[in-house]
C-alpha cells in the first residue's frame, strides 16, 4: 500500500513512529511498538521474516534486561541480593523495555528501508546530499549480497 505513495509521504508516515519509539522508553509502549512493528513486518514481508527477527531479537531483549539488572540497582522491589548488590524488579523491567525499544526500532527501520528502497532514497535526498545518497544507495545494494 505504501509503495504507491511518494517517498516523502512514506517518510512522513514512518518518521513519527520512529521518533516516538526512540524517545519514549516506557514499559508498556515499547513492547507495544515492537508488537505493532512485528505485525506490520508480518503483513509486508511475511511470517518467515518475523520468525527471523524474533530469533535475533529475543536474545537482545534478554541481554539488555540482564545487563540493566546488574548495572542499575535502583528500585523498591528487591528480589535478590548478589554480593551486597540489590537486584530489583524495576531495573529488570526497564531493561526488558529498553531491549524491546531497540529491537522494535530495528524492525521499524527495516520496514522503512523496505518501503523506500534505493530509488526512494535518491528521490528524497539526491538533490540535497548527492554524495551521501550515493553511498547509502550502494550500501543498500550490497546488503543482500552480504547475506548470501
Amino acid at each position: 500500500m505504501l509503495k504507491r505513495c511518494h517517498p516523502i509521504a512514506r517518510l512522513g508516515w514512518f518518521l513519527p513512529v520512529l521518533l516516538l519509539g526512540m524517545l519514549l522508553c516506557h514499559p508498556v509502549l515499547s513492547p507495544a511498538a515492537l508488537g505493532a512493528g512485528l505485525l506490520c513486518q508480518g503483513m509486508a514481508l511475511g511470517a518467515k521474516s518475523c520468525r527471523t527477527t524474533l530469533g535475533f531479537g529475543l536474545p537482545v531483549i534478554l541481554l539488555m534486561g540482564g545487563l540493566n539488572l546488574f548495572f542499575n540497582s535502583r528500585g523498591n522491589t528487591v528480589f535478590l541480593y548478589l554480593n551486597d548488590l540489590p537486584l530489583t524488579l524495576e531495573s529488570l523491567l526497564y531493561g526488558l523495555s529498553a531491549g524491546c525499544m531497540a529491537v522494535g526500532m530495528a524492525v521499524w527501520l527495516m520496514l522503512l528501508a523496505n518501503s523506500l528502497g534505493r530509488s526512494g532514497l535518491l528521490d528524497l535526498f539526491g538533490g540535497l546530499l548527492p554524495g551521501i545518497t550515493m553511498i547509502l544507495t550502494m550500501l543498500l545494494r550490497f546488503l543482500p549480497l552480504y547475506r548470501r
